[in-house]
């Protein structure tokens, strides 16, 4: 998607260069990994809640990971 090539860079900038392609193999795991139960928890919000309580989800999860990074890496 559009967002890609951005986690791309960070992940290049976060490892050193012998070790990209763990890096690259450990991130799209882990993204692939948790398609599936987001996906499910995605539908249940919407049957369950409303149809916007997946983006607000979304968001809410988005603003703490921001918070996470900003926290967790310095330069």
């Amino acid at each position: 998607g559009l967002a890609e090539g951005v986690t791309r860079a960070f992940v290049a900038d976060l490892v050193p260069a012998e070790k990209r392609g763990t890096a690259y193999g450990l991130f799209h795991g882990v993204v692939g990994i948790t398609l599936l139960p987001a996906s499910l928890i995605a539908g249940w919000l919407w049957q369950a809640i409303n149809p916007a309580a997946p983006f607000l989800f979304g968001a809410g999860l988005a603003s703490l990971a921001m918070i996470g990074l900003l926290v967790l890496i310095k330069e």
